[in-house]
This record gives structure tokens, C-alpha cells and sequence, in this order.
């Protein structure tokens, strides 16, 4: 039986974590699943792209500077295929004009390598709560249309 998205989250949120450094990969999902936030990794565009096939995350962390693929168009990826799941840069790349680019692009925060735990946790977990809350609105929104359905009016009102 599939699992409904609120029952995935109760495990623990997922976040993928798409880097070609193995040390800054391992050492951020240690920290993220010391937190109880479950990851799966990826060490290139390809293999993250891939993964979105079957997988729809609650969050992605996505470096800029990835093989055979850029970062940013990985972000727009992402964007195309799951125009909700939130995006954060994390990467060594700190030029004014990458931020602008990433932030503009769809990204929601733009963390620089070597990010410090609280920081990178304080960030994941703010995305994460305001990725819920819009998931919950959307939710309830459709239910709200939904009821509705089938109700014909002859009132302006109604019209």
C-alpha cells in the first residue's frame, strides 16, 4: 500500500541532498539525520534528476557547482517537475550574482560552504514548516472548492 504525503512526513521529512563533495555530503545528512530528518544523497545532476522520477522530496539541498550539469539548471528541473518542493543553495559559490540568480530562479535560502550546523539546521527546518504550511492550505483550499462542486445558483450571488 502507498503511502499518503502526511504519512511519509510523520516518519520524518525527506530532503535530498545533491553534492559532488562526499565529505560535505555525508557530514550534512549526518547532521540532518541526527535531527530526525531522513536523506537520500546524490553526487551529481544526473543521479538527482533521476531520483525525482520516483521521489517527490520535502525539500532539496542542491550545491551550484555539480558535474555535467550546473546547479542552477538542476533548479529549474525542479522547478518544472515539482513546482512546490523547496529548493536551498548550499555551495562555496558566494558572488552577489549567483545569489541573485539562484534566489530569482526559485531557491529559497542560499547558504555558502562550510555552513555551520545551527545555521544549516535552522534553515531546513524553517523551510521545511512553511513547505507544510503551504502543502496544509493547498489542501484545505481544494476541499473548500471541492465541497462546492455541483452547486448550481440562480442569484447573482451564485453566479
Amino acid at each position: 500500500m502507498e503511502q499518503t504525503r502526511m504519512e511519509q512526513f510523520r516518519e520524518g521529512p525527506l530532503v535530498v541532498l545533491v553534492d559532488d563533495d562526499p565529505d560535505m555530503r555525508i557530514l550534512v545528512a549526518q547532521w540532518l539525520n541526527q535531527a530526525g530528518i531522513r536523506t537520500i544523497e546524490c553526487a551529481d545532476a544526473e543521479a538527482f534528476l533521476e531520483s525525482l522520477d520516483t521521489t517527490v522530496p520535502d525539500l532539496v539541498c542542491l550545491d551550484l557547482d555539480l558535474p555535467h550539469m550546473s546547479g542552477r539548471e538542476a533548479l529549474d528541473e525542479v522547478r518544472r517537475r515539482h513546482p512546490i518542493t523547496p529548493v536551498i543553495m548550499l555551495t562555496a559559490e558566494s558572488s552577489t550574482q549567483s545569489i541573485v540568480d539562484a534566489m530569482r530562479g526559485g531557491a529559497l535560502d542560499y547558504l555558502t560552504k562550510p555552513a555551520e550546523r545551527e545555521l544549516l539546521l535552522s534553515s531546513v527546518r524553517r523551510t521545511l514548516r512553511a513547505s507544510e504550511e503551504l502543502r496544509r492550505a493547498r489542501a484545505e483550499s481544494f476541499d473548500d472548492e471541492a465541497s462546492y462542486a455541483g452547486v448550481i445558483g440562480r442569484s447573482a450571488p451564485m453566479r
